[in-house]
């Protein structure tokens, strides 16, 4: 009894209030809507892909009226347009947690990570990329040859061997080369990548 949208929430299903100034799910709230000119008010919940309730999306009308069957209909759909908006928004915000967590643990490594994306060959680092090779993250780039071309030119080619095994199996990469720091002398890197595979078991992307 907590108008339209928090009747709608704990119950998990759709709430029409005809009337809001006589319905007993707005008797403790009507003050915050009659004053308004809000009469009706039907709400939905928002559900997640595994029916979690996100939320609720309602619509207000200064008219004490019910919907017409077109009317249910639009709001069924701005509940579902609702949902992935606010699933996307969820799964965006946890993304950008871990990554966040996971940086500060490689700063404290001391190790440079990596986020390959094999169909664009878009790379982007983290880590302390200017303590361990004295360049920036800006002059590392963002494609993979910016990445090939610092390597030893006799390493080159095992590197991409691995990378197309690795493509074809879609196993864990690993691979030890040389790698031109800034001021010019090479040091070895030991490069160890996972790849994140799709619901088709498709490589989206490498992290390493």
């Amino acid at each position: 009894t907590v108008g339209s949208c928090g009747t709608a929430a704990f119950t998990g299903e759709t709430v029409v209030v005809a009337d809001i100034e006589t319905d007993f799910r707005w008797a403790d709230y009507k003050a915050y809507a009659l004053p308004h000119g809000l009469r009706a008010c039907w709400s939905t919940p928002i559900r997640s892909r595994r029916g979690k309730v996100l939320g609720t999306f309602a619509l207000y009308y200064t008219e004490a009226r019910t919907p017409h069957p077109e009317e249910l209909a639009a709001i069924e759909t701005g509940a579902r347009l609702a949902s992935v908006a606010v699933e996307r928004k969820l799964e965006e915000d946890a993304v950008l947690e871990w990554k966040n967590r996971y940086e500060a643990v490689i700063q404290a490594s001391g190790h440079l990570l990596y986020d390959w994306d094999p169909t664009t060959n878009r790379v982007t680092y983290g880590g302390d990329c200017t303590r361990v090779l004295g360049y920036s993250v800006q002059e590392l780039g963002s494609n993979l040859s910016h990445w090939i071309e610092l390597i030893h030119p006799e390493d080159r080619a095992t590197f991409r061997e691995e990378i197309e095994r690795v493509l074809r199996a879609g196993k864990p990469f690993h691979s030890s080369y040389r790698v031109r720091r800034k001021d010019g002398v090479y040091v070895h890197v030991e490069d160890d990548g996972y790849f994140v595979l799709n619901s088709d078991r498709a490589v989206t992307r490498m992290l390493g």
